[in-house]
């Protein structure tokens, strides 16, 4: 991409709190559904997941694929 690494990193962190925000709504309705403790099992796996995607996305310095998830 023709955009600095630096503004898409700005991109990202200014979008995780709207991640939060959403993301925790969703969650907390699923929850009652299916059981805290099972999706509160899952989300710190797709936690580690994303994690681990955007440490090799910075190593890489491949910040497309920052995006991507």
């Amino acid at each position: 991409m023709s955009m600095p690494p630096e503004l898409l990193l700005g991109f990202s962190l200014a979008i995780y709190p709207l991640g939060i925000f959403i993301g925790g709504s969703v969650i907390g309705a699923l929850s009652d559904s299916y059981g805290r403790k099972k999706l509160l099992i899952y989300t710190l796996f797709m936690s580690v997941f994303g994690y681990i995607v955007t440490a090799y996305a910075i190593v890489s310095e491949n910040y497309l694929s920052l995006h991507v998830l």
